[in-house]
């Protein structure tokens, strides 16, 4: 099991920002929801309350309320002998799992997602690559991420198959951290960028074995960085 702790929250607050609160309740939860899937709390790094009341300028009971519901969802962790709330570690063995099944359900789903692809979703997934080029967006951590989410949802949806979709669903949230530590680890933030071009043409062309090729060598390779990550980490 790999712990990356850190002392500092650097990028912390704007991750918060990010969010426009609705009620105090939803919006702190959302609040810091959004900072573990951005990364911006990394896996291992210790809740600290004072700091969090800090950062987010609210009392202890809303921030306390947010961490109980994401240890409820996995995301919070306590750790024998450290006390207090830590964002849950990744094991390897974590990542080869989910990764496994990435590549299964996501190479069944980019199949039938080009047997039933609708000339709007083509024009959805070509929106997405034109705001991934736009060179405020490229210099945005936060927003590369929401932008490779969008894309593989559409083709989540182009598919067809609502079980499918639901059990990729059910993936989101370890899928959307795994991908915010894929892209911090790049010198490369062109490369899910150059990715979505290829997969785009492959659709557009109706050549399912590329396009198939070329999603399941884009799940090895952000399985490869996250790894390695984790070795230089250790």
């Amino acid at each position: 099991m790999y712990y990356i702790l850190h002392s500092e929250w650097k990028g912390y607050k704007m991750a918060l920002n990010n969010l426009k609160l609705k009620s105090l309740r939803d919006g702190v939860y959302e609040a810091l929801k959004s900072a573990l899937f951005s990364c911006e709390l990394e896996p291992g790094q210790r809740l600290v309350e004072k700091e969090l009341i800090s950062v987010i300028g609210t009392s202890r009971t809303p921030i306390r309320e947010a961490i109980i519901k994401l240890q409820q969802e996995g995301l919070v962790t306590k750790l024998n002998g450290k006390g207090g709330y830590f964002v849950a570690p990744i094991e390897e063995r974590e990542v080869e799992e989910i990764f496994g099944v990435r590549k299964l359900l996501e190479g069944f789903c980019i199949g039938l997602a080009m047997d039933h692809i609708t000339d709007e979703e083509l024009n959805q997934l070509e929106r997405v690559i034109r705001e991934e080029e736009l060179p405020e967006n490229r210099q945005n951590l936060y927003t590369l991420i929401e932008l490779d989410t969008k894309y593989h949802e559409i083709i989540y949806q182009a598919s067809r198959n609502r079980k499918l979709c639901e059990i990729l669903s059910n993936l989101k949230n370890q899928i959307y951290r795994y991908r915010a530590m894929s892209f911090k680890s790049r010198e490369r933030k062109s490369i899910p960028h150059w990715n979505h071009k290829e997969l785009f043409r492959a659709i557009k062309m109706k050549n399912k074995k590329l396009a198939k090729k070329l999603t399941l060598d884009t799940i090895s390779r952000s399985k490869r960085m996250i790894l390695q990550t984790f070795m230089e980490k250790k």
